[in-house]
């Protein structure tokens, strides 16, 4: 609204034109930083990111849509109106640390979390802050025009993800404790496939290739390079969070396919594999995400960015090969180690596991004053008004029921379906002009 007000323009391309000419850079600034705020709730951003890991409490294909399709909606906007961003660098400024928070403190989160369901949701709203902070960074039009290639790959890999997680919580009788998962390769070998070859694309094409700036092709320094020069701090928390994201993602790997079974006896012998339904899903997901591979491999290479120092080259690989060693490392090598480190930190494993108790906060500040003041309200509204509209309904009832059933419930069927046949025809047929002309 504030943007139409200022520029009188719908149109993106004539909003971006007439930006130029408007002469209140703070209500630009404001407009901007309204639509950042937006998004980052959309984006499951931090502070808005408790959403993200209590939707994927729902079943495996609605969180999939969930944290795949729904959630990337913020950064498309901010994708889509970069030329209004570009007006408002502070704003940019503000996404790449608020990017960059996120990454850290879900990536941490998704590091301690015993849940896998919550493991995944930690994971993506890591990944969408490092893209938070890719966008922010302003690399010029040429990632933004090849960003289609990235976004689709997205929605891909972490669909796969989490339809796999589904399919593992299935085989497990509900259970989504990974504590008592392991050795689960055997008996689902479609389900690890497919959530390896996921891990392994989050890693090589999202993490490796730019710091996992998802909407990133092109060489790995590209990114690593700008953060480097433009803001020496992104960089170093570009490659923490990315190193964090594939620690959390490849330890859910390890920890559900790898080892003995740490599951009761019971549904360790219940688990009769992935039914059919499910393995086709995730086959025919996995061959298009290798097929879109394949046929857009040319896109991710070619981007020009900064130059920076010749190591910088090589960051992106260390921080992948980081990420993926360490939690081979701990959930492989030296399973013992996890638990060891857990005692011995004290609070701050408890603190981690949960999401560094935001949503404790939040229920104590927010939703238990806003159910009593709820509970007030109906309270008292229910005893004002009960006992009249109780009498009337009393009243009122058995001659309303005589109108609609016997005199006239005919003649109010076939005005409905008039009206309801009607608007569709009308629909219809606005379409179908709006089409010819």
């Amino acid at each position: 609204a504030g943007l139409y007000l200022l520029t009188d323009a719908v149109q993106l391309d004539d909003v971006f034109a007439a930006l130029l000419d408007v002469s209140d850079s703070g209500a630009v600034m404001l407009c901007a930083a309204l639509i950042g705020l937006g998004a980052m709730a959309i984006s499951a951003q931090i502070l808005f990111h408790v959403w993200l890991p209590g939707a994927m409490e729902a079943p495996a294909p609605a969180a999939a849509l969930l944290s795949a399709i729904f959630a990337l909606g913020g950064v498309f906007v901010i994708w889509r109106l970069d030329p209004l961003l570009a007006e408002a660098r502070m704003v940019q400024d503000v996404m790449v640390w608020v990017g960059l928070a996120t990454a850290m403190v879900a990536g941490l989160a998704a590091a301690a979390q015993c849940d896998i369901k919550r493991t995944m949701g930690f994971v993506a709203a890591s990944q969408l802050g490092l893209v938070f902070a890719v966008l922010g960074l302003g690399l010029g039009d040429g990632v933004h025009q090849k960003a289609h290639v990235q976004i689709p790959l997205f929605i891909g890999v972490q669909a796969l993800l989490v339809l796999s997680v589904g399919a593992i919580t299935r085989a497990m009788d509900d259970s989504r404790d990974m504590a008592g998962f392991g050795g689960l390769f055997a008996k689902l070998p479609i389900v690890a496939m497919a959530m390896i070859l996921a891990a392994a694309l989050a890693t090589v094409f999202g993490f490796a290739q730019a710091g996992m700036g998802v909407l990133m092709p092109g060489p790995g320094n590209v990114v690593f390079a700008s953060a480097y020069l433009l803001h020496p701090g992104a960089f170093w928390a570009l490659c923490l969070g990315a190193g964090l994201g594939i620690f959390a993602v490849w330890r859910v790997v390890f920890l559900s396919f790898m080892g003995p079974s740490r599951a009761p006896d019971d549904v360790c012998d219940a688990i009769s594999g992935c039914p059919r339904v499910m393995a086709a899903a995730l086959m025919i997901l996995g061959v298009l995400i290798v097929a879109f591979v394949v046929w857009q491999v040319g896109r991710l290479s070619g981007l020009s960015g900064l130059a920076g120092p010749d190591w910088l080259v090589w960051s992106p690989f260390a921080c992948a090969a980081a990420g993926f060693v360490l939690a081979l490392w701990f959930y492989v090598l030296q399973s013992g180690l996890p638990k060891a480190l857990a005692g011995a930190s004290g609070g701050a494993h408890g603190l981690l596991q949960d999401g560094f108790y935001l949503d404790r906060i939040y229920g104590a500040i927010i939703v238990k004053p806003c159910k009593a003041l709820g509970g007030m309200m109906g309270g008292a509204v229910d005893g004002a008004l009960d006992a009249p509209l109780t009498a009337l309904s009393t009243r009122l009832s058995p001659q309303v029921d005589d109108i609609l059933t016997r005199r006239y419930g005919v003649l109010l069927l076939c005005t409905a379906c008039v009206v309801f046949f009607g608007l569709v025809a009308a629909i219809t047929w606005s379409a179908l002009s709006a089409g010819a002309a």
